[in-house]
């Protein structure tokens, strides 16, 4: 498979949220491209199922930083055992 290759970050703040955005379509491009998605979902039709229940984030209030860190901790969890 072929290598993803980015270049260098740019100095200046506004060029860095274009070269951010330049980074997501690449990597988009290179899933599409090999199907990542697909051999993903291809590998693991046979696998365990793994649920994972989630809340409301936040049930009343303004959100705090416990809300945050749960969605991390949510993101880890999914894309670990997805792999």
């Amino acid at each position: 498979m072929e290598k993803l290759t980015i270049m260098n970050s740019p100095n200046s703040e506004k060029n860095q949220s274009s070269f951010l955005v330049d980074i997501e379509k690449q990597i988009l491009e290179f899933w599409k491209k090999h199907k990542v998605f697909e051999k993903h979902i291809k590998k693991n039709l046979k696998g365990k199922l793994f649920v994972f229940y989630e809340g409301p984030p936040t049930a009343n209030g303004k959100p705090g930083i416990h809300h945050v860190l749960s969605r991390v901790y949510k993101d880890i969890y999914i894309r670990y055992y997805g792999l």
